[in-house]
């Protein structure tokens, strides 16, 4: 008989006819992690499409001038205004959902304070819009700022802890490359993009 024995947790999960040995089938996996694997798919391809916007409107801030911003202002406003909303959108999201890679990990008191206003913003003025908050919009966002180093340290933490799950599951997405690869592929867009307006 062979024993098919989940590769991953190690428990038995059926007997089926096989040439007469009991072993393990090399990569085999139950229902159960084989799940938990795809929604870790799932949970990195959200992840990138938030870092991804975050990284380009991190790369607008830093690499647009003042002669180029103000010959395109209404364009690179509405770019940065769109990115914003929508990598915290995400960011909210993510955070809220609360993936296995990090269910149980505890944020320390100051990264609770970042992912507060990142909640705050996708409550108030992202995901809803709020009449209250539009009518005095620079108030919220004083009341609440939420600098690009403080979202890149949230990004940096929840990829550092997917990577750490990655090894500790073997599933071998690297997250870490995947994210490397991002910031490498969107700077160089990006410059191509930017040679347009030169």
């Amino acid at each position: 008989m062979y024993e098919n024995i989940c590769s991953k947790c190690g428990r038995s999960m059926s007997s089926v006819a096989w040439n007469g040995t009991s072993s393990t089938v090399a990569g085999l996996q139950c229902i159960e992690c084989s799940s938990k694997m795809n929604d870790f798919e799932i949970f990195l391809k959200c992840l990138s499409v938030a870092y991804r916007e975050f990284f380009l409107y991190k790369t607008i801030h830093e690499e647009i001038g003042e002669e180029k911003y103000r010959a395109h202002k209404e364009l690179w406003d509405t770019l940065i205004l769109s990115l914003e909303l929508d990598y915290k959108i995400w960011l909210a999201k993510i955070l809220e959902t609360r993936h296995e890679c990090f269910k149980s990990y505890k944020f320390a008191s100051d990264y609770q304070l970042i992912i507060e206003k990142i909640e705050k913003w996708r409550d108030n003025f992202g995901a809803h819009f709020k009449s209250n908050i539009l009518r005095n919009w620079k108030v919220f966002i004083e009341a609440n700022p939420l600098s690009i180093e403080s979202a890149g340290k949230i990004f940096e933490k929840i990829i550092d802890l997917a990577e750490e799950y990655d090894r500790n599951t073997g599933s071998k997405m690297k997250p870490k490359e995947q994210f490397s690869l991002i910031v490498e592929k969107t700077k160089k867009q990006f410059n191509e993009y930017l040679s347009v307006f030169s």
